[in-house]
């Protein structure tokens, strides 16, 4: 099971971009940039959604 998160990264060029990714840098196998956060947010809702749906929960709320 995956645990999706919204990582905020600062680029190169001053920039800001929000990564959904399943893992911090390094340990992550995908993520989806975004530069606004809520779409970021939306993403992550739908993410967790398609975990809910195939597993019966998400990663999170098995953690609580």
């Amino acid at each position: 099971m995956t645990s999706w998160g919204i990582i905020k990264a600062e680029m190169p060029d001053g920039s800001v971009e929000f990564q959904v990714s399943d893992g911090p840098r390094g340990k992550r196998s995908t993520s989806y940039d975004f530069d606004d956060l809520t779409e970021a947010k939306e993403m992550l809702e739908a993410l967790r959604t398609m975990e809910r749906l195939n597993t019966g929960r998400t990663m999170w709320e098995a953690r609580q």
